[in-house]
């Protein structure tokens, strides 16, 4: 009887973790788009809230590169520009320190002057929770089958 109370203990404290902590994850959720400027390409990401990714890592990869076409960071207003040398599908990623990952990609045709259809796929990654949440979360599983295995072990 005491391995249950043990074990819905854990699974409480387990669940209350889980929706305390995702909903507010979720809430840091990242999104990007690229539109064509006068004399390039502008990529900006946002958070979910609207605040802007400042200062984020970004990298810009061309199509059927195996190296990145150009590496910096946005500014402070989340802003990226890039100057594409070739048409193609191009990718921008934004990720910043603290596990947040936006990618955007849009297809730039090789006709000068007409803007272009911005097409952006929907990408897993966009609103991943952070690294830190995932290895807490990990760790709260790895904690629930040891107890329920040592509860096991108790009984037999």
């Amino acid at each position: 009887m005491n391995w249950i109370i043990r074990v819905l203990a854990l699974s409480v404290f387990t669940h209350f973790l889980l929706c305390t902590i995702i909903p507010a994850a979720q809430a840091h959720g990242v999104r990007s788009r690229i539109i064509h400027d006068a004399h390039a390409w502008v990529a900006k990401a946002v958070f979910s809230d609207g605040t802007p990714m400042s200062y984020t890592q970004v990298t810009v990869v061309g199509p059927n590169a195996k190296l990145p076409f150009q590496k910096g960071f946005s500014d402070k207003n989340g802003i990226f520009a890039f100057v594409p040398d070739q048409p193609g599908k191009w990718t921008v990623i934004f990720q910043d320190p603290m596990g947040h990952r936006s990618q955007t990609s849009v297809m730039i045709t090789p006709r000068e002057g007409e803007e272009t259809r911005i097409k952006i796929p929907p990408s897993p990654d966009s609103y991943s929770l952070p690294l830190g949440i995932r290895v807490l979360i990990g760790l709260c599983f790895i904690m629930l089958l040891a107890l329920v295995a040592k509860t096991f072990q108790r009984r037999h």
